[in-house]
């Protein structure tokens, strides 16, 4: 996945491109795999505030490719701060597999407010 940078409370999310690679590096066929992400703020245990999933934040762009983008245009407006994530696929065989725990830190806007 990309790395994450700081992110503007109450602008829009240009979205955060990702590739499943197995441990050779060889893109995963995506095709009928569901994946969702959680968004918890403040610890990786913390409230699932944010839910995402297929059709709601996450669009694959490539399923053979095993490409997808997560919150592709969407507007952030979260609680300043470190909010928390993984993303999660479950195969049509019912293996699941997890990413790494990943951080993107909302910082207030002076013009926003």
């Amino acid at each position: 996945m990309a790395i994450l940078t700081s992110h503007i409370k109450g602008d829009t999310f240009f979205g955060l491109p990702c590739t499943l690679l197995d441990n050779n590096n060889v893109a995963v066929d995506l095709t009928g795999v569901a994946i969702r992400c959680y968004f918890r703020y403040g610890n990786p245990t913390g409230e699932r505030v944010f839910k995402f999933s297929i059709g709601n934040g996450i669009t694959i762009t490539n399923a053979a490719l095993g490409e997808f983008y997560l919150l592709e245009d969407y507007l952030i407006d979260w609680k300043v701060g470190i909010w928390y994530f993984d993303i999660e696929f479950t195969f049509t065989d019912g293996k699941v597999k997890s990413s790494n725990i990943e951080t993107l830190n909302i910082i207030q806007d002076v013009t926003y407010g």
